[in-house]
């Protein structure tokens, strides 16, 4: 299945930095087939969770993280399509109402 991806931003190198995206993944033949990913480095993945767990939550939770080496377009463009080969099984799809990250 073919999917085309609406990042929330362009500047790579600011994303880069940030060591975090998120990502839009929404099927080319089935529209409603669309997911929300949250892309992180190592390091920034560490660090939110930390953040996390310092607060009275004591917990850490989202269902669609990926981590990659460095958040660059090509690295998350190429884990992205290794993703949509298995049609993102395993990750929680977006609820039909949700359109606010589709443009």
């Amino acid at each position: 299945m073919a999917y085309r991806y609406v990042f929330v931003s362009d500047d790579w190198q600011e994303l880069e930095a940030k060591g975090w995206t998120s990502v839009k993944a929404i099927s080319d033949t089935d529209a409603t087939r669309r997911f929300t990913i949250n892309v992180y480095d190592p390091t920034r993945l560490a660090q939110s969770i930390e953040t996390e767990m310092a607060t009275d939550k004591h917990h850490f939770f989202d269902p669609n993280i990926l981590v990659v080496s460095v958040v660059q377009r090509a690295i998350v463009e190429e884990a992205l399509t290794q993703l949509a080969v298995n049609d993102f099984i395993g990750m929680a799809a977006d609820s039909a109402g949700d359109e606010s990250s589709s443009s």
